[in-house]
Order: structure tokens, then C-alpha cells, then sequence
């Protein structure tokens, strides 16, 4: 038992370091390729989205590190925050598109590579959403997707 304790530990350590250590890396990518929102207000916030959606879940895994540490009962607002937090990263994600078309009608000087690095950092992000808040995108086992683990937080409570 203790070794799977102890397992647990360092999985969710890797978890939540990991995430922040992609907060690090899409953050230095969008400065360090000197995007701004002058540029292409898409590409801002398709990095802005996948960084928020990054972010949350970087708290929830050390959070789960926390609980596995001092055993406190998750705080009752927990699962309402995830649920809201739901809402709001689809209804972000679903702005990407609206924000691509008003930006190719209304400046149709984007230039293509700003256009392709966009689409990748937006694809990512739905990546990244349906990774934490639906199925683990990278577990699949006897034909069946594994339900993530933030879905599973959600479904506790109804």
C-alpha cells in the first residue's frame, strides 16, 4: 500500500510540474516569436485559451497532491469551480472560430505561417480540453477510452 502511495505521489508531482513547465514553454513561444494582439487577435487568444485550460489544469493536479498529502477533504466550491471552468473554456474554445473568420474578412493581410501556428496552438487547446475535462486522449485500452480524471470529479457530484 505504501508503495502505491508513494507511486501516486510522484505521478502527480509529474503532473502538475509538467503542466506548469507547458505553461513556461507556450508562454516563451508566444513572446519569443514576438506575437502580440496587433498581429493576429486569434493567435492571441488561442494561446490565452490553451494556457488558461493548462493552468487549471496544473491546480488540479497538485491539489490532488495535496489531498494525497494531508488527506483534507476537498473544499465543497472544488467541483462547482470545475464544472464552471467547463463552461467557460467551451465557450472560449467555440470564440477561436468566430475571432478567425472576423480577422480574415477584416484583415485579410495575415500572413499564412501566423495562420498555421494559430490553427496548431487552437488544435491543441481542444486537445488539452477534451484531455482533462472528457477522455484521456492518451489512454486506450480493450477498445474503450479511459474517462479523465476531472470528468470523474464532475460526475461525483451532479
Amino acid at each position: 500500500m505504501r508503495a502505491n502511495r508513494k507511486s501516486l505521489n510522484g505521478r502527480l508531482v509529474y503532473l502538475f510540474t509538467g503542466e506548469l513547465s507547458a505553461i513556461l514553454v507556450f508562454t516563451f513561444l508566444f513572446f519569443s516569436f514576438s506575437f502580440n494582439r496587433e498581429e493576429s487577435y486569434s493567435l492571441f487568444l488561442a494561446f490565452f485559451i490553451l494556457l488558461f485550460i493548462l493552468l487549471q489544469a496544473s491546480i488540479y493536479w497538485f491539489m490532488k497532491w495535496q489531498h494525497l498529502r494531508t488527506h483534507p477533504p476537498f473544499p465543497a466550491y472544488f467541483s462547482n469551480l470545475l464544472r464552471w471552468l467547463k463552461i467557460i473554456n467551451l465557450l472560449l474554445l467555440s470564440l477561436v472560430p468566430v475571432t478567425i473568420f472576423i480577422e480574415l474578412i477584416l484583415e485579410p493581410s495575415l500572413t499564412f505561417g501566423i495562420f498555421v501556428v494559430m490553427i496548431l496552438i487552437y488544435g491543441f487547446a481542444i486537445i488539452e480540453y477534451i484531455n482533462y475535462f472528457h477522455i484521456q486522449l492518451t489512454n486506450y485500452k480493450n477498445g474503450r477510452w479511459k474517462k479523465a480524471s476531472i470528468a470523474k470529479e464532475l460526475s461525483k457530484v451532479k
